[in-house]
């Protein structure tokens, strides 16, 4: 992502400008939290959804293999896409493990999701502050927000490969070292 002004080069998760003149500084930046129609009505019943009756042949081709293959129980990658990523995956976690991470400026951290019981919340210092993981919601995904201001920090629900490629430093929660 870049901007016209300057043609500095921006994160455009974290807001880091990591190449032009404003290298080193943040954009503000507005989390976004992941969620599945029926949580989204049961917290909002007057949102409106819009659906798309348009499925193109390679939509419905994927569709019919992920059927036929049961992918979405512990996930899928396809073959040899491995070898498009510019250097390996961090083995500190299985690859497809899935998990929710949150990104304040430089420091991240991700939550894997056998790390957060569901119908449940943990609590976890981060920084200097108390962030609450929840995942008590219908759908159990996971969110963070920060203890006492309920302010929401950017996070990404993700697979630990693609959390890692993108934050290759970043810790990992484990329940018997965080404040629960």
């Amino acid at each position: 992502m870049a901007d016209a002004e300057t043609h500095t080069l921006w994160d455009h998760i974290s807001g880091e400008a990591f190449e032009g003149p404003m290298k080193g500084n943040f954009l503000k930046t507005w989390p976004v939290l992941i969620t599945n129609v029926e949580s989204e009505l049961s917290a909002h019943p007057d949102t409106q959804l819009f659906s798309s009756n348009f499925h193109s042949l390679k939509m419905r081709l994927m569709g019919l293999l992920s059927g036929l293959m049961d992918i979405h129980k512990g996930g899928f990658i396809p073959p040899n896409f491995y070898l498009s990523m510019a250097k390996p995956i961090d083995p500190r976690l299985p690859k497809l493990t899935q998990g929710l991470g949150v990104i304040v400026r430089k420091h991240t951290k991700y939550y894997p999701m056998d790390q957060i019981p569901q119908g449940g919340s943990i609590t976890d210092h981060f920084g200097k502050r108390i962030m609450v993981i929840d995942r008590s919601g219908k759908n159990n995904i996971p969110h963070a927000a920060w203890k006492n201001t309920d302010e929401v920090p950017m996070q990404l629900l993700s697979r630990w490969y693609g959390f890692a490629f993108m934050f290759p430093n970043c810790e990992i929660y484990e329940r018997n070292r965080g404040k629960d």
